[in-house]
């Protein structure tokens, strides 16, 4: 992709059977809303999996991949140099993972490494137990928790970052919030059941539940079952049996 002059928005985000594709779903739909707003955006992601790579390419946003075998500082530097070939004033992080989590100096030294080539940062964070803000100051111009209960946390205060918190700055999918203005007539009998688990289950949370359903005597019952661009070809096989 040529970046020639025109300026974009970053987004960097990670996903996995283990990761989930959540953190790369939420920024592809933040970037389709600046599509329409007339800005063009770009996605940063490590090679963990072929599928969500080919689920992000569908998307209206550039892709760039980095190797999953970069660490930290690694993928900072990287990050930064992509940036600025994209001519990028505004890095997105959507990091709040398993991985981040268990090494938060780390991640924190990350965003700093971001932050100090005069980017405007902004850090996607977790709720409660996953808050990483509510663990250490993160070098950020803005903090978004996008949870319900988010405004009552404590968080570590940091000169002129912005706190953005509550469910108000949830980012739904368009595709979800045409279906939410659809008026339904809920039935009193089920008689169509969807089973969904996001984009990944590593814990086969899918299999137990289909398992759980099928004990039902009756055979009326619609099953559908929904299967993630991440989930493992174990579980794929398993749902289908």
């Amino acid at each position: 992709m040529n970046s020639g002059n025109k300026k974009h928005v970053f987004f960097r985000a990670d996903g996995s059977n283990r990761l989930g594709t959540g953190h790369i779903m939420r920024c592809l739909t933040f970037a389709q809303w600046l599509k329409k707003k007339g800005m063009a955006s770009v996605l940063v992601m490590k090679d963990y999996d072929q599928n969500i790579i080919n689920l992000s390419r569908g998307n209206d946003c550039g892709i760039e991949i980095l190797s999953k075998k970069s660490n930290f500082i690694e993928d900072a530097n990287m990050t930064v140099d992509l940036a600025n070939k994209y001519c990028a004033d505004v890095i997105i992080s959507d990091m709040n993972n398993t991985d981040t989590l268990t090494r938060v100096k780390e991640y924190r030294k990350y965003l700093e490494i971001l932050k100090n080539d005069n980017k405007f940062s902004i850090v996607i964070d977790g709720f409660g137990s996953e808050c990483i803000s509510a663990k250490t100051r993160i070098p950020s111009d803005i903090i978004v928790i996008p949870y319900f209960g988010s405004e009552d946390g404590i968080y570590m205060s940091r000169d002129k970052t912005q706190y953005l918190l509550g469910s108000k700055y949830f980012i739904f999918r368009e595709e979800f919030i045409k279906v939410a203005k659809i008026k339904r007539n809920i039935k009193k009998n089920a008689s169509n059941i969807l089973v969904t688990m996001g984009g990944s289950d590593p814990f086969r949370i899918t299999i137990k539940v289909v398992k759980a359903l099928s004990c039902i005597d009756k055979p009326f019952l619609n099953l559908k079952v929904v299967l993630g661009a991440a989930f493992d070809s174990q579980a794929k096989k398993e749902a289908k049996a």
